[in-house]
């Protein structure tokens, strides 16, 4: 199918050349080449700066550009970081009112650590210890694994923890008429390489590895569109194909190295399944009178697994012969989706607009229910279940209406008044369906275009229907808990943009936003949840060859969730046992930028500066809490010993730039270019210090951490345009 899918997109890419080639030659064409060499130096976590890019050193070709003009065909041709990691290149014909074509070549490397660690080797699916170093370990007395476990680790070869992403994409667009026009695009996506994933045979112990990625994805896209009086109508298909090579990972238990009852010397994980979808739809829309429009889109589609195998219940052959057979080989998994969106439009005039929408989607799951009679735990023992474990299919409907009124009378103010009912109906939830109501009102004042300023106000009420509280029991979670995705919630938001430019080369902007959050119901889960978000900035130009800017904005998140730390019996409804955690994340961002053209009549230059200072704290408290109480809540001592605080995420990120190009003529120039990014970070769950103390028990870990950095990075250019 990769050599097919490039084929595709080599053909339609080249048609517009080859017919460009058999007329007479009578061109235009103009460029950019952006080339040199480049060095980067780093301290630290060198693969946090270079996550997504590729900053190493040598020759680079950063950017070229191309355009022409032959015979009534205008030609565009690009290539960015060319011969590197994340190179791209794009290449569009058009023939105006034709025919247009393109074909682009995208990668997109993903490095996640430099510094990571394994003792596990081996390929595709299964990842092994070596026989006699597992033997060793689990002869040792218990006292002595941490130890052991810890030098294993640290004595094996460092390795690079990434994977990347090779995206070919291409389509064209024919016109036979000036009122219809052919579509079809083609995108084939391959990832390889590897992530981090974790296990675990037993509870208290982390296992973690580098599992292999090794997919495709082929998306194919052909639509038909003809114009015919006042209607509008298309037609098209969709195709998509995701292959996994490797949908399931075994990994060996350091400490076993024989099965037994009760502990496996491997373990296995399932990876995602190879699916399929593929599906039709169709468009009509129609002008009416009044200056309105109606509009109709349809789809339906269906989503298939292909092939895909139901492990066995354990890879522990000691208990492997008594867990049984899965009730079918295969997953048989299916889904059908089908949706419809409608919208109205109108403006009979001046004054008064209006727009109205629906949209409705259903994901109808069709996978058989799978029964499990005999279930094993972290590939141990057996349990017995009775009545069976049988697997959810999950489907949703959802049907969302909007509407809104916009009223403008003559003057420089407008309103918009609207409403949205957003309903979603959910199999296997706490709530069948929920609703949520949303009303909202906009202002929005011009005066010259020298002022302006939006106001938009938002509230919302969403509410659950058909509260089933056996899904709660089923999962042993309290009666009281209510999934935030779900819960009954009141929300307010209110959002302000102005802008001032009291002379035509400078402008000033401000904004703020505040939401509000409060889940009604919810005694435990997600109890509240606040934000609010403020920024300044300025633009100006104080002559034709200076440009200024910078703005500063402030964010800060606040959320409660509430929990019981009980166990089964009388401690499950006992409110002495009550806890909370009081989140804060607050943000602070500067960004500013002055750029030079001309100096000298030869010297561009500018410079960037941008600052990011992260903090988030979690406050853990017992019993109630002051003043964010449910009303029907009863105020009770703690019975709870008083919780030790954890210590505050920290974060800065700093990054400065500077750009200078020397031109030696219309046609060349000189360029240098630096980069400076410093990254602090303090982080109790994945830094270097919350590693170290994870050591101190069974734990196989893969060092990849939150670590800073500091990063230089310069260029010598040549810069060539024609």
């Amino acid at each position: 199918m990769r050599k097919y899918t490039a084929f595709i997109v080599l053909v339609f890419a080249l048609v517009p050349v080859l017919a460009i080639a058999q007329e007479t030659t009578t061109s235009r064409s103009s460029g950019w080449l952006d080339i040199g060499i480049r060095g980067t130096s780093t301290t630290g976590d060198a693969a946090r700066y270079e996550r997504y890019r590729d900053l190493g050193d040598g020759l680079f070709l950063e950017s070229f550009r191309w355009k022409a003009e032959k015979n009534g065909w205008f030609i565009d041709g690009m290539a960015d970081h060319a011969g590197r990691r994340d190179q791209r290149y794009t290449f569009m014909a058009v023939r105006p009112g034709q025919f247009k074509g393109w074909a682009q070549w995208d990668q997109i490397p993903m490095l996640l650590g430099t510094q990571t660690r394994t003792p596990y080797t081996g390929a595709g699916g299964e990842l092994r210890i070596d026989d006699a170093v597992q033997t060793t370990l689990q002869n040792l007395p218990s006292s002595q694994r941490p130890g052991a476990l810890l030098a294993l680790v640290q004595g094996s070869p460092r390795f690079d923890l990434k994977s990347r992403r090779h995206n070919l994409a291409g389509g064209f667009e024919l016109m036979p008429t000036i009122a219809s026009s052919l579509k079809f695009t083609v995108t084939r996506m391959d990832r390889e390489g590897t992530q981090p994933y974790g296990g675990a045979f037993g509870h208290g112990q982390v296992i973690e590895f580098a599992a292999p990625v090794d997919h495709q994805l082929t998306d194919i896209e052909a639509s038909a569109e003809v114009e015919k009086g006042n209607v509008l109508l298309r037609a098209g298909y969709t195709g998509s194909w995701f292959t996994n090579n490797v949908t399931s990972v075994l990994f060996d238990n350091p400490l076993r190295a024989t099965d037994i009852v009760g502990t496996p010397s491997a373990g296995r994980l399932s990876l995602p399944v190879s699916n399929s979808q593929m599906g039709v739809n169709g468009m009509i829309s129609i002008k009416l009178p009044n200056r309105s429009r109606l509009t109709a889109y349809a789809t339906a589609s269906t989503l298939k697994d292909r092939n895909g195998v139901v492990l066995p219940m354990t890879s522990n052959s000691a208990v492997l012969a008594d867990a049984g057979s899965p009730d079918r080989a295969g997953i048989d998994g299916e889904a059908r989706m089908t949706g419809l969106n409608l919208s109205f439009v109108s403006r009979p005039n001046s004054v008064v607009s209006f727009n109205a929408r629906m949209k409705y989607y259903d994901y109808n799951n069709k996978t058989p229910i799978f029964a499990i009679t005999n279930r094993v735990s972290y590939d141990g023992r057996i349990s017995l279940r009775n009545p069976a474990l049988e697997s959810e299919p999950f489907s949703l409907t959802r049907m969302n209406l909007d509407a809104d009124v916009r009223i403008a009378p003559r003057g420089p103010l407008a309103f918009t008044i609207g409403y949205g009912r957003y309903g979603d109906e959910r199999t296997h939830r706490i709530f069948e369906k929920t609703i949520d109501n949303v009303f909202r009102v906009k202002a929005d004042a011009l005066s010259t275009g020298a002022f302006s300023v939006r106001a938009v106000y938002e509230h919302a009420e969403k509410r659950g229907e058909g509260f089933d509280v056996h899904v709660l029991e089923h999962a042993n979670e309290q009666p009281g808990m209510r999934h935030f995705d779900l819960a009954n919630r009141d929300r307010d938001r209110f959002t302000l943009v102005t802008s001032l430019m009291p002379v035509d080369n400078l402008a000033f902007n401000a904004s703020v936003a505040i939401g509000r959050d409060d889940y009604l119901n919810s005694e435990f889960g997600l109890r509240d949840n606040n934000h609010n978000i403020f920024s300044v900035g300025f633009d100006g130009t104080p002559n034709e060859r200076t440009t200024l800017s910078a703005s500063y904005s402030y964010e800060l998140y606040d959320a409660l969730s509430r929990s019981r730390q009980a166990s089964p019996g009388a401690q499950t409804l006992d409110p002495s046992r009550n806890w909370a955690t009081d989140s804060q994340d607050k943000v602070h961002s500067f960004i500013a930028a002055v750029n030079f053209t001309g100096i000298g009549e030869k010297l561009d230059l500018g410079f960037t500066v941008d600052h990011n200072r992260t903090r988030a704290t979690y406050e853990y408290i017992t019993g109630a809490v002051v003043g964010r109480t449910l009303p029907e809540e009863v105020i009770v001592d703690s019975t709870l010993p008083n919780p030790v605080a954890l210590p505050p995420v920290k974060s800065d990120l700093t990054r400065g730039t500077i750009d200078g190009i020397y031109w030696l003529s219309n046609r060349f120039g000189l360029g240098a270019t630096y980069w400076y990014d410093k990254y602090d970070v303090e982080d109790f769950t994945l830094d270097e210090n919350a590693q170290t103390a994870a050591t101190t028990g069974n734990n196989v870990l893969l060092y990849y951490t939150y670590a800073p950095y500091t990063a230089h990075t310069g260029w010598a250019r040549l810069i060539v345009r024609w």
